[in-house]
């Protein structure tokens, strides 16, 4: 969202008295493109509870996390923890914040983004060269993934079935929709492999789309013989 559209959802918000849940794990991987404030940061009436979580930032092994909201939200949200687990690894939250505190992981936040931008771009590079012109995808200025749209005719899952037997492993949209999912949409998360494997990997997929869409296009045409034989 823009900022205007920003303001205008926190006006609404308060013009109804909703309370707001902003999850933005990913507000930090930022790689292109101005920041823009979170929501949290323009709240001037205490109605958005903010997320974050250090796992997405670098440190998958770390489940750590942390919630800016009102005191009384808090409390509760305390007492449903510790019936929940008692609390978070208390070792890990103590590593991060000397990480935090002697500017270390601040560091690593750049190292981070400087790597996730290049594999960004390379999927982005290898989706070009080598997926179907019918298909289209995002071109993210932040995150971990790129949202691909396939010819309405494909499926996504039944791809999927076909990609994992080459090593190949991605989510197909229809796992993010609330209503109406979309069978021909399908998520790509470059962060969790190298540069040099995306290209290989997006390669080896748009060549099973590929071979799909062809196969789809053929049946009209085997159809129609077919019909043409048996009035023969």
């Amino acid at each position: 969202m823009d900022l205007a559209a920003r303001r205008r959802l926190l006006d609404l918000a308060l013009a109804y008295r909703v309370p707001m849940i902003e999850d933005d794990i990913y507000g930090e991987l930022r790689y292109d493109g101005a920041s823009l404030p979170s929501l949290k940061a323009l709240d001037e009436n205490g109605i958005v509870m903010y997320l974050g979580s250090f796992s997405k930032m670098g440190f998958p092994g770390l489940r750590v996390g942390w919630i800016a909201a009102p005191s009384i939200v808090i409390d509760r949200l305390s007492v449903a923890k510790q019936s929940s687990d008692l609390h978070t690894n208390l070792l890990a939250q103590a590593i991060l914040c000397e990480l935090s505190k002697h500017g270390l992981f601040a560091k690593h936040l750049k190292r981070v983004k400087r790597a996730y931008a290049e594999r960004r771009n390379r999927m982005l590079e290898a989706l070009e060269k080598y997926f179907p012109e019918e298909a289209s995808w995002s071109h993210p200025q932040g995150g971990m993934s790129v949202w691909v749209t396939l010819p309405p005719a494909l499926d996504a899952t039944h791809i999927l079935s076909l990609a994992s037997r080459e090593g190949i492993i991605f989510s197909p949209g229809v796992n993010f929709y609330l209503s109406s999912p979309q069978p021909n949409t399908m998520r790509l998360t470059f962060t969790t492999v190298e540069a040099a494997r995306i290209e290989e990997g997006v390669k080896r997929l748009g060549s099973i789309v590929k071979k799909q869409l062809n196969h789809l296009r053929a049946q009209p045409a085997r159809v129609e013989l077919a019909a043409r034989t048996a009035l023969v």
